[in-house]
C-alpha cells in the first residue's frame, strides 16, 4: 500500500509541470494554484479576471521566480501580496491575521498560491470556505485532500489546524495566540 501511495505522489510531481494544480474555490471570488510561471500567471489573471494575487511562499526578492511573478502580476494590473506561511507548521498569528484581512478587504477575484498549491493553499482555501462561504468543516476539509495534491500524512499540520483549532476569522483575531497555547505542530522558536 505504501508503495502505491509513493508511486501516486511521484506521478503527481511529474504531472505538476504538465498539469499545474489550478482550481476554483469559489467562482468569481477565490482561485487557487501551485507556483505558476510568469506566462501561466498572466493567463490565469486574464482567464479568471484576477484583481489580487496572494503569494503564500513569502517575499523572496533574491529568487528569480518571485521577481518574474511580481512583474507579471503588476503588468497584468493586479495587486500583489506576500505572506510567509509554512506547509509544515501552524500559521503564525500575524500571517493568519494578514490573510484574513486580505480576504475581507482585497479586490476580488483573488488568486492564492504556494509552491505546490496543496498544503498552504489548501489551508487558506479551507479558511475561505469556512469564513466566506459558511460551509461545514467537513466540506472545507475537501480543500486538503489527495485530489488537491495534499498528502495528509506528509503535512498533517494543515488538516489539524482546520479540523481541531480554527474557529473562524473573528476567533482568530481575538483568540489565536499560538505562542501562548500548547498546539501540536506549532514552531515556538519565533515566540518571544
Amino acid at each position: 500500500m505504501r508503495y502505491l501511495i509513493l508511486l501516486f505522489i511521484f506521478q503527481l510531481s511529474v504531472s505538476a509541470n504538465l498539469f499545474p494544480n489550478k482550481r476554483t474555490v469559489q467562482k468569481n471570488n477565490l482561485y487557487r494554484s501551485a507556483q505558476l510561471s510568469a506566462k501561466q500567471i498572466k493567463r490565469a489573471i486574464k482567464k479568471w479576471k484576477i484583481k489580487t494575487v496572494i503569494n503564500l511562499r513569502g517575499e523572496s526578492p533574491n529568487k528569480d521566480w518571485w521577481r518574474k511573478e511580481v512583474v507579471a502580476v503588476r503588468e497584468s494590473g493586479a495587486k500583489y501580496h506576500n505572506i510567509g506561511m509554512s506547509a509544515q507548521r501552524l500559521p503564525h498569528r500575524k500571517d493568519l491575521i494578514k490573510l484574513i484581512e486580505l480576504y475581507e478587504t482585497a479586490e476580488k477575484p483573488i488568486l492564492i498560491h504556494c509552491a505546490g498549491g496543496a498544503d498552504r493553499t489548501g489551508e487558506a482555501s479551507a479558511m475561505w470556505k469556512l469564513d466566506q462561504m459558511k460551509t461545514s468543516k467537513k466540506k472545507a476539509l475537501k480543500q486538503l485532500t489527495i485530489l488537491t495534491r495534499h498528502i495528509p500524512f506528509r503535512f498533517p499540520a494543515k488538516r489539524y489546524f482546520i479540523k481541531k483549532i480554527y474557529q473562524g476569522s473573528d476567533w482568530a483575531k481575538e483568540n489565536y495566540y499560538p505562542c501562548e497555547a500548547n498546539y501540536k505542530y506549532y514552531d515556538k522558536s519565533n515566540c518571544n
